[in-house]
């Protein structure tokens, strides 16, 4: 992919309401907002030329769960590196941030998620992808 194009950020949740929600929180940057409704639709998603800078993965979904999903991505060679933030309305939360940082997550957010600290959080990493973008 050439790298004038706009990263990626992949949302990936089964509730339209807090994909559409993320995304809107994400406007003001110049990114591409890539939204899957399941783990495998976001697998097929990653699959494809796309240069993500984030995932923003939501715990629970039916079929393969966020933690699978993040497990999944891990494994392949254009997302190994992907930084993950999950994002859940869980109540065991404590227990869900410690396997979230077992898979390796960046970060861990619970909802109700403020627009402002999602996308100040994300923009943390377009920034970091844009810099490693620049060395290379």
């Amino acid at each position: 992919m050439a790298t004038s194009s706009k990263p990626g950020v992949l949302i990936v949740d089964d509730q339209p309401t807090h994909r559409r929600l993320a995304a809107r929180a994400l406007s003001t940057l110049d990114v591409n907002i890539l939204e899957a409704k399941s783990g495998e639709e976001a697998v097929a998603i990653a699959q494809q030329e796309h240069e993500l800078c984030v995932a923003l993965l939501d715990v629970h979904m039916p079929g393969m769960n966020g933690y699978d999903l993040a497990s999944e991505l891990q494994q392949r060679t254009n997302t190994a590196a992907l930084p993950v933030i999950f994002i859940s309305a869980t109540e065991s939360e404590a227990a869900h941030r410690q396997k979230a940082y077992k898979t390796s997550a960046v970060d861990f957010l619970s909802r109700p998620v403020s627009p402002h600290i999602l996308l100040s959080k994300v923009r943390v990493f377009l920034e970091l992808f844009l810099q490693r973008r620049q060395l290379q």
